[in-house]
């Protein structure tokens, strides 16, 4: 008896039904033979206030991920997380597994080392002690500077609305403070005087928002008559001409200085050179180059470049001015935090 193979239409339905089944296998060999010739990106777990994550996002980053997929044929896939400098501390304190930290100031460093998450003075191994950008503390005010604010002591003045980032979570709180005192204590030569500037200027304070991201978009919203902050963080923010205001350089102020580390306890030995090669990079001419694109100083600048527009700076100071960071930190930092928040905060 022969063996019934049905009509055109359903030889027609075998053929297509095997057709498909061949399709689909071939779909998974050649699936299968890709996967193994593109391994997963290697990925880079960075920490980075917030006052450079416009210059990271859009510079820094898309270079190295350029550079290190020519130099190693490998993807990169870089996961920032921004935050006020002091946030990103606590975080990586808290063991948030940060393989890179790129803090606002040498201060955080030492922060760092005295809870044993780096090796103490590690940065001085770095190029140019781990520094790789500076920026000076200046201000912004409303645009024709109706309330004539032209140096740190006019923002102690009764009715001055003053946004003051909380020092607690922010390198740029910090920086201020420091700002302040520190012309005022070069100028009068009394740490009692200074010390009460920086009170009066903080009682003018009507935000405190946790970092100089947060400090720039407050005062974009109207709020507020004046803000300190980085230079960089006005200049190189790619909305800078809608921001309602005009820039003010004090004669006297600090220059910041923003420092990298790998975070060593949170690095993996298949990790370190990748670690390793980003860390350098930052020093390249490069990276150097993107920094100034974004209105940072590159670290051979040897002054504060003239603001003619503006204004000068004639007083340009750094924290070794002070007497270096740790110093800095001990006995001006810590005192003036104590003095300005309420212990259950600090």
């Amino acid at each position: 008896m022969n063996e019934y193979n049905g009509g055109a239409g359903f030889r027609r339905g075998r053929a297509i039904s095997t057709i498909t089944v061949i399709i689909i296998l071939i779909m998974i060999v050649w699936q299968g033979n890709y996967l193994e010739l593109t391994p997963e990106p290697r990925t880079l777990v960075v920490y980075c206030f917030a006052g450079m994550q416009e210059v990271m996002e859009r510079g820094i980053f898309p270079a190295f991920q350029e550079f290190w997929a020519n130099e190693r044929d490998e993807a990169v896939e870089i996961i920032p997380t921004f935050a006020g400098s002091g946030t990103i501390v606590d975080k990586i304190i808290s063991r948030f597994p940060a393989e890179v930290a790129i803090l606002s100031s040498p201060i955080d460093a030492i922060c760092l080392a005295e809870r044993i998450l780096v090796p103490p003075k590690s940065w001085e191994n770095l190029p140019n002690n781990g520094i790789f950008s500076y920026s000076p503390m200046i201000m912004i005010v409303r645009e024709g500077n109706p309330l004539e604010i032209r140096d740190f002591p006019d923002l102690s003045r009764s009715g001055i609305r003053v946004i003051h980032p909380d020092p607690l979570t922010s390198g740029a709180g910090q920086w201020d403070l420091l700002a302040v005192f520190g012309s005022a204590l070069r100028e009068d030569k009394d740490t009692l005087t200074a010390q009460w500037r920086v009170e009066e200027i903080w009682g003018n304070a009507i935000y405190r928002p946790a970092s100089a991201r947060e400090a720039v978009q407050h005062f974009n919203n109207g709020s507020g008559d004046v803000l300190i902050t980085y230079e960089a963080n006005l200049r190189g923010n790619r909305v800078w001409d809608k921001i309602p205001g005009e820039l003010v350089y004090p004669p006297s102020t600090i220059v910041s200085e923003h420092i990298v580390l790998p975070i060593n306890k949170n690095i993996e030995s298949k990790q370190k050179e990748l670690v390793d090669t980003f860390v350098q990079f930052l020093w390249s001419q490069e990276a150097q180059q993107i920094l100034t694109r974004y209105h940072f100083e590159r670290i051979d600048s040897n002054s504060v470049q003239s603001k003619a527009e503006f204004g000068d700076i004639s007083d340009a100071f750094t924290l070794d001015s002070l007497g270096g960071p740790r110093r800095v930190k001990i006995e001006i930092l810590d005192n003036l935090i104590q003095a300005l928040i309420p212990p259950v905060r600090y």
